[in-house]
């Protein structure tokens, strides 16, 4: 080693760390700039009052979507999902574009959800959903 010269050592498992959060991004990133204005808006037909919780009467606002507040109050349209796959958050911040928080899902904690019309799930899983049906 020449004078002056620094070495890094990174750990195998933060490299794979770190590798895989790079290519969440790559993954994710044409999905986030091709949200177009209708998704990011929610779908027609949310509007006030919508005041779902779990356990209440939903409130269909398209194929598998519902409307319920986010955690600003604002009317949401939200393509139902499975708890395990959706990322809990506080604010509506903590979601990527096209996205809400919202609090009151079966889920028990708020969630980051899709606006309805973000395109299809795989329907082959099983699990809790948001709404509260389990498939």
């Amino acid at each position: 080693m020449e004078e002056g010269e620094v070495t890094s050592r990174v750990s195998r498992r933060r490299l794979l760390k770190r590798m895989g959060v790079g290519a969440a991004v790559a993954w994710l990133t044409p999905i986030a700039t091709s949200l177009g204005s209708a998704a990011e808006a929610g779908c027609v037909g949310c509007e006030a009052p919508c005041d779902w919780t779990c356990g209440g009467t939903l409130r269909s606002c398209g194929s598998d979507c519902y409307c319920s507040p986010d955690v600003d109050g604002n009317c949401f349209c939200w393509a139902n999902a499975f708890c395990s796959e959706v990322t809990d958050c506080v604010s509506n911040a903590d979601c990527p574009p096209g996205y809400s928080c919202i609090p009151g899902t079966c889920c028990f904690v708020p969630k980051c959800l899709a606006g309805c019309g973000l395109g299809p799930r795989p329907r082959r899983r099983h699990g809790k959903m948001v709404n509260g049906r389990v498939r």
